[in-house]
This record gives structure tokens, sequence and C-alpha cells, in this order.
């Protein structure tokens, strides 16, 4: 691949690249769009994957289901709606119009594979929290990080 972009003018190439007005603004756009999606995914992720995972709430299977279902939607279907909804919702051309569909594209399978890490994680760890006082979304914070195999350990 690198011997490719150095055929022709050699490194010149990259400089014919680098010179290109406006790249530094492609690689901010990508930040800021990456940043967003991620935090919005994990956020609304672990929220369902918790309710999903350790609530007793009737209907929860057939919730997630329908959740589920959002994976057999081929994305070039939405986008129609999305470009109309969009325009109609007066945030066309902004890094909503872009974030919020990617966002919600992911959750569905993010949900898939959180949820079964959250079922993983044993009863006594929420309970343990709860005992110990602390608030309804420390006690999520605190079981699921003591669960996580990969964190650092003290």
């Amino acid at each position: 691949m690198v011997q490719g972009s150095l055929a022709g003018d050699g490194w010149a190439n990259y400089a014919a690249v680098l010179a290109v007005p406006g790249l530094w603004r492609f690689f901010l756009n990508t930040v800021v769009i990456a940043a967003g999606v991620i935090a919005i995914v994990y956020v609304v992720t672990m929220l369902a994957a918790y309710g999903f995972g350790k609530l007793r709430i009737r209907g929860r299977e057939v919730y997630f289901w329908l959740l589920l279902a959002c994976l057999t939607l081929p994305e070039v279907v939405l986008l129609t709606p999305l470009f109309t909804t969009a325009q109609a919702s007066g945030f066309f051309d902004t890094y909503w119009a872009v974030i919020l569909p990617l966002a919600a594209l992911q959750v569905p399978f993010s949900v898939l594979l959180a949820r079964t890490f959250v079922h993983g994680i044993p009863d006594e760890l929420f309970e343990a929290a709860r005992v110990d006082g602390g608030s309804s979304v420390a006690r999520r914070r605190r079981s699921i990080r003591a669960a996580d195999p990969d964190r650092p350990r003290p």
C-alpha cells in the first residue's frame, strides 16, 4: 500500500495531500463526530443493557427483540427518511445530522453485547452496592466496573 502511494511523484504525493486546503478541518470533523457517537452509544447502551439484563420489566424480552429487529434494517433504506427528518427538524448540515443517525444505528448491536455482559454480573454485587448506600447510578457504575475483567487493578 505504501509502495503504491509512492508511485509517480514519490514523496510529493504526500506533500500534495497535506497541502489540500481544509484538510485539517476534515480531521477535526472526524474527531468531533466519532467522539459524539461513542459518548451517546456508550451511555444509551449501558442504560439499556442494565434495564434488559437486571430489571424485572413486564415484556422486556419483547422490547429486546423489537430492538434487535432494528438490526435487520439496511442503512440505505433509512437515507431518505433521515434526510427529510434532519431537514424538517432544522439540524441539516450540522454535526447532529451525522452523529444521531450513526449512534442510533449502533445501539441495537451494542445492547446485544452489553446485555450479555450485564446479565453475567452476579446480583450480589448490585445488592452489596445497595447496602453500602450508593445512589442508583453509583450502584450501577460500581457494580459494572467491579465485574469488568479488563479494568486496571490497584
